[in-house]
This record gives C-alpha cells, structure tokens and sequence, in this order.
C-alpha cells in the first residue's frame, strides 16, 4: 500500500474529478493498493502527507502557477522529485501555459509525450477520455508498479527538543549529551576516494526484465565480466544508490535491496540490485544517481550527490550485417548466409525484438556511413580476413581492398555508446578482435581458416541463442558446442573477447 498525493487549483476541481477517476479504476483493476489523497490548498498536515506519499501528481494550468498555495506545493514537491528512488512527482499538464519555463521543465510530464499536448488539445485528443487514458496508461506502466515494489514511506520525524543545555533548571548547571555512538556518526570531512562498479545492459527487450548491478568499494574491484563497468568516485562509509527512469512510462524498475548501505573498506560489501523491464521500444535513458551520506547523528543528516550519471538503453537490438566477396577471393555462400539467419531470427521467441539490415559487397568506403545511418547493437562481418593486414572489403570494380586493423578499431571507439557485440565471421579475424575489444564489450573473431559451411553454422545458431533469451557469452558457448555436432575441428576456431573494464 503507498500513497498518491493530488496537487491542484479549486478552478482546476473538476480535471481533478476526473484524474481521480482514472485512479479509482487504476486501484480495482490492479494488484497495487494505493489511497488517494487530493489538496487544494494549505490546510494543516498537507505538507506530511505530501512527503509520506510516494507519488505526487501536479496538476498543472495557469490557475496552478499563478496560486500561491500550489507554489508551496510545487516547491515541497521538487525538493522530494530530487529524491528519485523515494518519491515520484509527475506533473499532467491540464491547459497551456508556460510551464516549460518553470523549474517543473525537468521533470516527465504526462499526457505524452512529455506533456506537450495538455489535456484540454482538442486537435490532439479527438475526446477527453484519450487524454486521461494516456495518463492513466503511463502512471499503471511504469508508476503504480514502480510504487508498488516499494515499502510505504514514512511520515517525516519531528525535529528533536532541544539539548538539556539550552533548557537548564533553575539552580541547576546546564548537562551536555553524551557523544553520538561511533556506528551512528561520522564527520563532514568523511569522503574518501572510492570506486563504482555497474553493469547495467545497454540492450533490453520490450517486456523482459533485467538485472541492474551497481556496487561501491574503498579499493578497485577486480575479476569483472566483461559488462560491467568501473570508474572512480568519492565514496564515504554510508551511501545511497537510486536507480529511475529519464521519461515516464519507458521502464518498470524495482529495487530488491536496501537504498543505504555502509561501503567496503569500512565495513561489509555493497551491491545494489535493481530490475528494469522496458515497455516501449526505442531509445531510453536511465538516471544513476550516487549519494554520500557526510554525517548521521540521530536525526540530523547531511547528504551530497557525488554522481548523477545518465545511462542510454535501447530497448530492442539492431543487427547490421555488412559482407565482402571480393571477385578475386574464394567466393562466400553469403546471401544463404543472411537468409539462414533471417529464419534462424523469426523462428526464435524474442524475434520481435530483432532488426536486421543486411549491406552486401561492401566497400571500405562504405562501412562509416552503415554504421552512422544504422546505428546497430551488434555488427556482424562476413567474408575474408588476412591476419595482422586487416579484413577484405571490395573496391569499385569488385575485388580486394584490405582495412587495416588500427583503423578499423577506432572506429568502433566512436560508436562504442551503441555496439555492444562484433562478430567477425571471417578468416584469421583474430588479430582485429584483439583489437575492437578495446571499444566494445564483447568481439568474436576466428583464430584461422574456417570453412564456410562452418562459419555459417556458427553464426545462425549464435543468433538463435540471442533470440531465445541468451546472453552474449552463453550465446557464444551453445553456437561453438552446435558446431562440434557437425564440424569438430572447427569448433576451436571462433574465440571470444571480452573488454576488461577493471
């Protein structure tokens, strides 16, 4: 059971009638319980409730911005909106106004996309039942879920009396309180050079919930896959981590652990785990945001955001598939080689959730622009490679043109936000594999001559494993093991990297 706290202006009543009726059927068909508690005004105890509450709706017009009671309201609710992993403000823009100018601009507004159409755009909502069914698909997507995962959040502490000193009895010398206990206080000066660890998938499904792992520790972390990734940070002895969604409505998120934990090296491991399930397809940014808790005592707090990072998901995968059959090579059976994954791809489970381009008789010339225009998650090349030269790709006329390594590498540096896998289908592609890993998690390459019926085994049932739910390593083991069912010999031969993060 959580709370969900309505902010509007008495002009605005009936929206807010009609928002609490979006609620009312939220609440019945759902298997989250949640009370609603609506305010207009300051009346005694708004301001408790408002922040024992999880989510804040702000229902925003000019009526809303030009009141002084929701002023109050407004500025209570941005300073709990900072606050990502306790509470969740949405504004739901009802009529134009300039609220974009407003300090409520950095916040997910509803209807969407990003409350650019209020509630009242007849041009864009044909009746206002579209208007409030967007908003109530938005909030039971990805806010009533996320609320629901949560405990219940408390009503804020009262401030303590004050220390005996302040209040002596007469006659009686003023007595100082004991010092806090060590467990319960640490000093303003307690950061510490730290680092932070996180592997959080940067390629989801729609529907499919993944885990997100996010650790802190006073010493470099070592032994890590080859997804997660480190960097340093100011760490002190308890610290907070919150993981949310950049848009309203793109993620179902929920946290299976405490939010505050004490930090290895001055006492137990961390490791935050999260779940995000992606609802849309598209391009997606999740909110990491750090915080270090400089001294506890008590009651009293004091807290520094040591790192607010954004992290871009995409919540489908594209593949781009570039291949080279240079007339003066060995010719490839590669159109059967983009046809086998094409079926391999529609008869898996998650073959929804997979594009793929295929660009044949590449040119070097070429390959930049495929990859600007594409922006692929996974990059398979499929024709010749020649060792330590480079890989062969085709000229005008049709015959070799070899890409050197080192070029070729720093290329995936520039696109190393969106590639997550290489697949080098090709000959003797160890050498370049060595290299791209530099830049991307994860490369697969061939360390000699593979046959080509081989190769096109490999790479139909590597894709099949990908889309039946199977990571990249896992991906790779059950393609290389189908192999050995058909060609023992060359089941050694594709060899995967992995990028050391650490």
């Amino acid at each position: 059971m959580f709370s969900i706290f309505v902010s509007f202006a008495p002009p605005d009543e009936a929206y807010c009638q009609r928002i609490a009726q979006q609620l009312t059927i939220l609440k019945r068909n759902g298997s989250v319980g949640f009370e609603v508690f609506a305010c207009s005004d300051t009346q005694q105890g708004w301001e408790e409730k408002m922040r024992s509450s999880r989510v804040v709706l702000l229902l925003v017009s000019n009526h809303y911005m030009a009141s002084d009671h929701c002023y109050e309201h407004q500025t209570v609710a941005l300073q709990l909106s900072v606050d990502t992993a306790g509470h969740r403000v949405v504004p739901i823009i009802l009529s134009p106004c300039d609220w974009q100018v407003s300090p409520l601009n950095k916040l997910a507004a509803l209807p969407t996309p990003a409350g650019f159409y209020p509630v009242s755009d007849t041009a864009k909502w044909p009746s206002s039942d579209a208007a409030y069914q967007n908003i109530a698909e938005s909030l039971r997507k990805s806010v009533v879920p996320w609320a629901g995962a949560l405990p219940p959040l408390l009503p804020p502490m009262p401030a303590p009396p004050p220390p005996p000193e302040s209040r002596p009895r007469s006659g009686a010398s003023p007595t100082r309180n004991a010092p806090p206990a060590a467990n319960d206080y640490f000093p303003a000066d307690a950061l510490v050079e730290g680092f932070l660890r996180h592997h959080i998938p940067k390629v989801m499904f729609v529907g499919q919930e993944y885990p997100c792992k996010i650790g802190l520790s006073k010493t470099r972390p070592e032994n890590l896959d080859g997804e997660t990734q480190v960097e340093p940070i100011s760490v002190s002895r308890i610290m907070e981590v919150e993981l949310a969604e950049e848009t309203a409505g793109t993620f179902a998120l929920r946290r299976e652990t405490d939010r505050r934990q004490v930090v290895d090296g001055f006492g137990k491991g961390t490791e935050w785990l999260f779940y995000a399930k992606p609802l849309q397809n598209g391009q997606f940014k999740l909110l990491l945001k750090v915080t270090a808790l400089l001294r506890v005592a008590g009651a009293e707090e004091h807290k520094q955001v040591v790192l607010l990072k954004e992290v871009d998901i995409a919540a489908q995968c594209r593949i781009l598939f570039m291949g080279a059959n240079p007339s003066d090579q060995t010719q490839l059976q590669m159109a059967r080689e983009v046809r086998d994954i094409e079926e391999g791809l529609l008869m898996a489970q998650q073959r929804d959730r997979f594009d793929l381009e295929d660009k044949l008789a590449v040119r070097a010339r070429d390959i930049i622009g495929h990859m600007l225009h594409y922006r692929p998650h996974i990059v398979h090349f499929s024709g010749h490679g020649s060792g330590e030269a480079g890989l062969a790709f085709e000229t005008d006329q049709g015959r070799t043109q070899v890409v050197p390594t080192e070029p070729l590498a720093q290329m995936f540096g520039h696109f190393s936000d969106t590639v997550q896998c290489v697949l080098l289908n090709a000959c003797y592609s160890e050498e370049q594999a060595r290299a791209i890993v530099e830049h991307v998690p994860f490369v697969i390459g061939m360390d000699s001559a593979i046959p080509d019926k081989a190769a096109l085994v490999f790479s139909v049932a590597f894709y099949k494993a990908l889309a039946s739910g199977e990571n990249f390593v896992s991906a790779f083991e059950l393609a290389r093991l189908g192999l050995s069912f058909e060609f023992a010999d060359a089941a050694k031969m594709p060899v995967l990297y992995q990028k050391n993060t650490a």
